[in-house]
């Protein structure tokens, strides 16, 4: 599965044009610490990935006591992005690097930026996508505090057990839905497809390009603020 996650990006065309000057060449060289290497740049994205190093604890045995010890070793990790100026959004693969990629950046000198949260409304977003590719079903659908039996709540995701089940589930609990997998029946075959109201978009390693280009452009027109938005 591909999976990729989006943030509004708010920054201003000064930021815009310190970033692209900075990083278009990128600052990555061997032997350092951290920097950032350019794959895609022009004045409306700037694409790549943020490499660092970091020390995490391996376990292994000491020669002379033999006795099983941990030792500190660094590696290189990175975090793939692209920060797109004009539709407004920066892409990670993993929600982790988020807060990584934003660090980074931020700490670069006239760089003022923010990231902001996505809060879908997926009951119209998953609507728009079923309009545009007609032959598709949904297959499971997550809900945030869902009041079980017992008078007890929990987040939980279902699996409709008929086609024509999904929209109406989505309709009737559509201020708590947190996420909708769908189906999707492509010239090339089936493909799953996941949407989150956080702005996760997951789909098969198969999937078409244009079919993730059409659900990051949409997801603009489905964000709404005023809904909170759900954990995880």
């Amino acid at each position: 599965m591909k999976a990729y996650h989006f943030k509004k990006l708010i920054c201003g065309n000064a930021t815009r044009d310190v970033l692209l000057d900075s990083l278009h060449a990128g600052t990555w060289y061997k032997g350092a610490d951290s920097g950032f290497s350019i794959g895609q740049y022009d004045k409306k994205i700037l694409g790549g990935c943020y490499i660092w190093r970091e020390t995490i604890q391996v376990d292994t045995i000491d020669e002379d006591t033999l006795e099983e010890i941990e030792r500190p070793v660094r590696r290189l990790q990175k975090a793939h992005f692209i920060l797109s100026f004009g539709k407004a959004y920066v892409r990670v693969e993993k929600k982790a690097h988020f807060g990584i990629l934003y660090d980074a950046l931020d700490a670069l000198k006239g760089v003022h930026l923010e990231f902001e949260a996505f809060q879908i409304d997926l009951e119209g977003m998953v609507s728009e996508i079923q309009s545009a590719y007609k032959k598709n079903y949904i297959t499971g659908i997550g809900i945030k505090d869902y009041l079980a039996r017992e008078q007890m709540i929990t987040d939980a995701t279902f699996k409709p057990l008929e086609v024509d089940v999904g929209e109406k589930v989505i309709e009737k609990f559509s201020d708590q839905i947190k996420s909708v997998k769908l189906q999707m029946k492509l010239p090339d075959g089936p493909c799953p497809l996941t949407v989150t109201r956080d702005g996760s978009v997951s789909m098969g390693d198969d999937a078409p390009d244009d079919l993730l280009m059409f659900v990051r452009d949409i997801m603009p027109r489905f964000d709404v603020p005023d809904v909170e938005v759900a954990d995880g």
